[in-house]
């Protein structure tokens, strides 16, 4: 599609022979083509300093990974963007492959399951600094004031509205304790 609009652009994948590939990245890093659409296999290895966009079209599996794929834009100081667009269906569809039967053990699945919900609270986080978030995330501090509003969150100057939720939150916990303890039925669930 982005060729039919004129974009000089590649796509590159697991799929394609390595010759391929080879052709794709070469042509990439000579600046023959301006635009990569491809899967994750791309990133590893890529150390071309002035890439100005990188957009993820779906969640990554772990904060690692998306600090990893975003981290190839702007390596020469210059601005660069990374743009996460995300929905919950995403979420779904990767748990659904890190609970397929088989695939590791309960203990791997556990952490693959960590590191999506970890990217998840990153996504749906639209209050703190994403530095500051991915910094404490690998155990680092990071000030926000330094982050000098280059984040969508440090951006955004909407008011932050702050409300006791005490009385939801009681209720939400009463109705799952007592689907929990089959003391509630459906139809009472919808009565309540």
């Amino acid at each position: 599609k982005l060729r039919q609009l004129g974009v000089n652009a590649k796509h590159y994948h697991a799929g394609l022979s390595p010759d391929e590939r080879a052709e794709v990245q070469n042509a990439w890093g000579q600046d023959v083509v301006r635009v990569i659409v491809a899967t994750i296999a791309f990133g590893m290895g890529i150390n071309k300093p002035d890439v100005r966009f990188v957009i993820h079209a779906t969640l990554a599996k772990s904060l690692e990974g998306y600090y990893q794929e975003s981290g190839r834009a702007g390596r020469d100081g210059k601005l660069a963007h990374c743009i996460l667009y995300y929905s919950y269906p995403d979420v779904v569809k990767l748990l659904g492959m890190i609970r397929k039967k088989g695939e590791g053990t309960v203990e791997s699945r556990r952490e693959a399951q960590r590191n999506l919900f970890s990217m998840v609270a990153y996504a749906e986080n639209i209050v703190d600094c994403r530095r500051k978030l991915t910094l404490e995330y690998f155990g680092e501090q990071f000030d926000p004031k330094n982050c000098r509003r280059t984040c969508d969150n440090c951006q955004d100057e909407s008011p932050i509205e702050h409300r006791d939720m005490s009385d939801a939150a009681r209720t939400i916990y009463e109705v799952a304790t007592r689907v929990g303890d089959n003391t509630l039925s459906l139809a009472g669930l919808a009565d309540f």
